[in-house]
């Protein structure tokens, strides 16, 4: 099977977390059949104004490194992703990058 990138909303106060090294996890809906090696790419969200949510225009790009479900205790419909940092370099080389942090 090969890698999904998945783009998914961040609240900003999780988003802070998972930069800073704090969290290494998601908690995420069980909607999108996630795998080791998938890649994250979490936009982080301000705040939603009438039902529509407002980008800082940050983002966090991470890989999936294990992932617990229902058989592992979790309640039915949901995942928690163990999630580690990518650090993108970009040049006009082109794109490298890091998950060492």
């Amino acid at each position: 099977m090969s890698m999904k990138v998945h783009e998914l909303k961040s609240l900003s106060y999780n988003f802070e977390k998972v930069i800073s090294g704090e969290m290494s996890f998601q908690l995420r809906r069980d909607d999108r059949k996630y795998q080791v090696g998938d890649i994250l790419v979490l936009k982080e969200i301000l705040k939603q104004v009438h039902d529509e949510d407002i980008y800082s225009g940050r983002i966090q790009v991470c890989k999936v490194n294990n992932i617990l479900t229902h058989a592992d205790g979790l309640q039915r419909g949901f995942v928690l992703l163990n999630v580690q940092l990518i650090h993108l370099h970009v040049s006009k080389e082109g794109i490298r990058y890091e998950t060492n942090i």
